[in-house]
């Protein structure tokens, strides 16, 4: 995939807005809250599933080599010792998922659809990353159905608001610009 300088310039808009979704947090436990999920769902489905998934790669990749971008201002490889760590690489699969709808120039009922179905696939990548991190590598025993329950009962509330919230801004934004000047 050959990169113009308006992709690079999307890809690092996109990853600095990222950034500073993970500064805005509310912790509870081991995982907090924060607007990560939002624009991990916006982004693909603006920028399509390539530019989507390098765009969370070089988030990724900038934060394991030390910029605080991660939650709470966070970074550097002792990153991959937070639980919710899991959630950042569910955000990656999921933008290639996201991404595959944006790129046939997905309505406002398709964006949410795919978005919503995509919330499980990030909860199921991040609860078995949460749960083997602090019962194998950690050593902090926690319970398989305490990670679930809590999953579901603080985090998927907010998380489908912001998927339709994600879902609305693209579609916003995709109309306001042009589709052909955002998914290539």
């Amino acid at each position: 995939m050959k990169l113009t300088t308006k992709d690079r310039i999307q890809i690092a808009l996109c990853t600095a807005l990222l950034s500073i979704s993970s500064l805005i947090m509310i912790p509870i436990g081991p995982i907090p809250i924060t607007l990560q999920v939002l624009f991990l769902i916006l982004i693909p489905a603006l920028l399509g599933a390539k530019k989507g998934m390098l765009t969370i790669g070089l988030y990724l990749v900038l934060g394991l080599v030390g910029f605080p971008v991660f939650a709470g201002g966070m970074g550097g490889l002792q990153s991959l010792l937070k639980p919710s760590f899991g959630y950042l690489i569910g955000g990656f699969v999921i933008a290639a998922m996201i991404g595959s709808v944006a790129n046939k120039n997905a309505s406002f009922k398709s964006l949410v659809t795919i978005s919503v179905i995509s919330i499980p696939v990030l909860y199921i990548i991040g609860i078995s990353y949460a749960y083997f991190l602090m019962n194998i590598v950690l050593e902090t025993p926690i319970s398989l159905s305490v990670l679930i329950t809590t999953s579901i009962s603080v985090f998927l509330p907010l998380d489908i608001i912001k998927a339709i919230v994600a879902s609305f801004l693209a579609v916003r934004i995709r109309k306001a610009v042009g589709i052909k000047t955002i998914v290539s």
